[in-house]
C-alpha cells in the first residue's frame, strides 16, 4: 500500500494531555471569561511564539485590561507546565512504526503551540524526523491558521502529490478532524474511547478505541469504506 497516506491529529490521538487547554488555563490565572478564553486559545494556536513573552504579547490585545507583568505570568507558567504536559499514548509509537514498516506515508496536523509541540516531540521527535517529511508536519502556529478550516488538509494533501481518496485523517474530534476532512473526499479514522452518542450526525470510515489499534489492514478497510454521508 505505497500510495496511502494516514494524517494524523496529535492531541488526544498520539498524546493525552490536561482536561483544560492553555488558553484555559491562562484566563483562569488573570480571571478572564470563557469566551476570552476562546479567543485567547486561537491567539496562542496561531503565533510562532519564540517565548512566553512574545505569547504573552500576542495575547495582551484580546485581554487589555489584565496588568502586563499578570499576564506575563500566567502565561509563562502555562508555558513551562505545557512543556511537560503531553503522555504518548500507550502503544502508539508501535502501531506508526508498523504502517511505516508497511510503506504507509504519514503526516501530521495540529493545532497546537510551541511548549507542547516540545512536550510532544520528546516522545515522537526522533520519529517524526526520521519518517515524516518536514513538509508534512503542518501545525497551526506555523502555517498561521488552524482546523476546522479544511485548507490545512488540503495543502498537505497537494505537498504530498496524493489524492484525497488516497488519504486517511485520523483524530478524535468530529467537528475539528473528521468532517473537514470527509468535505474533502478523506476517509476517517474515529478515535475515541468513549461511547458515541448520536451517530446520525457524521459517520466515519472507522473508530477505534487508540490509535494503538491502527493496523495496515485497519488502514486498508478505512480506504475501502471512503466517505460515509448519512
Amino acid at each position: 500500500m505505497t500510495s496511502a497516506l494516514v494524517v494524523l491529529d496529535i492531541g488526544e490521538t498520539l498524546v493525552t494531555g490536561p482536561d483544560r487547554g492553555p488558553a484555559r488555563r491562562v484566563a483562569e490565572l488573570v480571571g478572564a471569561d470563557r469566551e476570552t478564553a476562546r479567543r485567547m486559545q486561537r491567539v496562542l494556536m496561531t503565533t510562532d511564539a519564540a517565548g512566553p513573552d512574545e505569547a504573552a504579547a500576542a495575547l495582551a490585545p484580546v485581554v487589555p485590561a489584565v496588568p502586563a507583568a499578570a499576564l506575563r505570568a500566567a502565561v509563562g507558567d502555562v508555558w513551562e507546565a505545557q512543556r511537560h504536559d503531553a503522555r504518548p499514548v500507550p502503544g502508539a509509537l508501535s502501531a506508526l512504526t508498523a504502517l511505516v514498516d508497511a510503506g504507509i506515508g504519514l503526516a501530521v496536523l495540529s493545532d497546537i503551540w510551541p511548549p507542547y509541540l516540545a512536550s510532544v516531540r520528546d516522545a515522537y521527535g526522533a520519529f517524526f524526523d526520521e519518517h515524516v517529511p518536514e513538509a508534512l508536519q503542518t501545525f497551526s502556529f506555523r502555517v498561521g491558521t488552524g482546523k476546522p478550516s479544511p485548507e490545512g488538509l488540503a495543502r498537505l494533501l497537494s505537498r504530498a502529490g496524493v489524492a484525497p481518496g488516497a488519504a486517511v485523517m485520523v483524530g478524535d474530534s468530529v467537528r475539528k478532524d473528521l468532517e473537514p476532512a470527509a468535505a474533502l473526499g478523506v476517509a476517517t479514522v474515529h478515535v475515541t474511547s468513549e461511547a458515541v452518542r448520536d451517530e446520525r450526525s457524521f459517520v466515519p470510515s472507522l473508530r477505534l478505541a487508540s490509535v494503538a489499534d491502527l493496523t495496515p489492514d485497519l488502514v486498508a478497510a478505512a480506504l475501502d469504506a471512503g466517505v460515509r454521508i448519512r
